[in-house]
């Protein structure tokens, strides 16, 4: 953006988590039910902490936009989607694509989930990291510390995120495992 310094802070995670519940009213308008609404906000917030906004000016205004054209893409996709399925698939599958597209989504939600659930300064490396594809020295320059800091850090979320994947899903393959033996 032309005049902007290049040393301007982002927009911290925090800030933009003030506004949860205007978005998830926003979306709950917008959707034809309470899990397509959840669906919407949890991609808005990937979008946002992938590529925030500049600043801080007009933020409701930028998440509502960011929804907004969310909402749209999902529409043109489901129908896109509806439409190919209904011309080529038998009867039994669409069940099994039903499932799958829910479980996809369900996954998608879980992990940002995750990652919003991190310590603020683990969540950012994770962000700049994962979600904006920057190497540990711009993640450092940008975080104002140390690349030893960002390499402990990361170190720290990844190992969060296996236990919370872990115990999560630990139930799950028991259940796999029990109903193959039983």
């Amino acid at each position: 953006m032309s005049g902007q310094p290049s040393d301007q802070t982002p927009i911290s995670i925090e800030e933009m988590l003030r506004h949860t519940e205007f978005l998830g009213a926003l979306a709950a308008r917008m959707a034809r039910d309470a899990a397509t609404a959840e669906d919407l906000v949890q991609d808005v917030w990937v979008k946002a902490l992938s590529s925030p906004p500049a600043t801080a000016e007009n933020l409701r205004r930028w998440l509502a936009r960011v929804l907004e054209n969310q909402a749209h893409s999902d529409f043109r996709s489901r129908s896109s989607r509806e439409r190919r399925e209904s011309a080529t698939a038998r009867h039994e599958d669409v069940g099994d694509a039903t499932d799958a597209a829910a479980s996809h989504a369900d996954l998608r939600r879980f992990l940002a989930e995750a990652v919003l659930s991190l310590p603020p300064a683990e969540r950012d490396v994770v962000i700049l990291r994962f979600y904006r594809g920057l190497g540990a020295e711009e993640t450092a320059r940008r975080l104002r510390i140390a690349d030893r800091t960002v390499r402990q850090r990361m170190a720290n979320a990844v190992e969060r995120l296996r236990g919370r994947i872990g115990d999560s899903f630990a139930d799950v393959g028991d259940e796999g495992r029990g109903a193959s033996n039983g």
